[in-house]
């Protein structure tokens, strides 16, 4: 029995999808680091909290349609087109493209350039043997299965425990088989899912008011800590070191990640010199 569009989560789909854009307007134009207040955690949390509704919405309506190919096709191609056409608007208008952005322009997918549309990608290409799976377990297996994840993949990460392996890919997995679990027993929990949306908007409050109290512990704790480089700064650090050593291409990364790792310190993390390493020797 196919899952008949609902009109409120059509409304919710319309909401997240215009969260996303105010969450990408704000973080991406780096109207975040000049400005810290309530406001701005916030927004910093519409991104994050939409594309998990999506992938919930997707398990609810999914569990019980199967996948089609031209769904996928069409996916790629849009992802394929956006994709050159921001790079075509930074060659000729903006003219800000080096070889690194043209790598992951050219090949999005493949490059998790843009990590959502890759995971989800993976996702949908997973459906058919989720829904396989799901056919075969019982209600409350299929409860357990929940339980689990969440203990494994929210709660224990959450306390630094068991952190290492997670992925983008897993969560997704996760969260579908959430919504999935909503989508197949909706008329039995209808009224435990409305009180649900009530508690899951109680604890985002609840959470934005703890972020808030906690801003003064935190600023009194970065003044002991190492200030933070730019990511400009972190790259005229790699090019001296890149000229240092002679390293030409990015089989030596490693060599110039060692050796920036070691000048940098705890001044930028991992990921921001790792980015800065990769553009200059691609």
């Amino acid at each position: 029995m196919k899952n008949k569009r609902n009109s409120n989560i059509e409304m919710l789909r319309i909401i997240c999808m215009i969260c996303i854009i105010i969450h990408h307007s704000f973080v991406h134009s780096g109207i975040t680091v000049y400005y810290d207040n309530i406001l701005i955690e916030i927004i910093k949390m519409l991104g994050p909290i939409s594309n998990n509704i999506f992938i919930l919405i997707t398990g609810y309506y999914m569990v019980n349609y199967k996948t089609k190919k031209l769904n996928i096709i069409k996916l790629i191609f849009e992802t394929i087109f956006y994709s050159y056409s921001i790079l075509i608007i930074n060659v000729l208008i903006l003219k800000k493209v080096n070889s690194y952005m043209i790598i992951k322009s050219i090949f999005p997918i493949l490059t998790n350039s843009e990590w959502f549309i890759t995971g989800y990608l993976l996702l949908y290409l997973s459906i058919t043997i989720i829904n396989r799976l799901l056919e075969n377990i019982s209600e409350k297996e299929h409860k357990k299965m929940i339980i689990f994840g969440i203990i494994v993949f929210s709660i224990l990460p959450t306390i630094e425990l068991l952190n290492s392996y997670f992925s983008i890919y897993i969560w997704l997995i996760f969260l579908y088989i959430v919504g999935a679990f909503i989508g197949k027993y909706k008329e039995k929990y209808n009224e435990l899912i409305k009180k649900g949306w009530i508690v899951f908007l109680l604890s985002i409050v609840n959470l934005v008011f703890i972020i808030n109290q906690n801003k003064e512990e935190l600023s009194i704790l970065t003044e002991y800590l190492p200030k933070q480089l730019s990511a400009e700064e972190v790259e005229e650090i790699v090019k001296g070191i890149v000229a240092e050593t002679g390293a030409t291409s990015i089989k030596e990364m490693g060599m110039v990640m060692k050796s920036a790792k070691e000048k940098i310190g705890a001044s930028a993390d991992g990921k921001m010199i790792s980015e800065a390493v990769k553009k200059i020797l691609a």
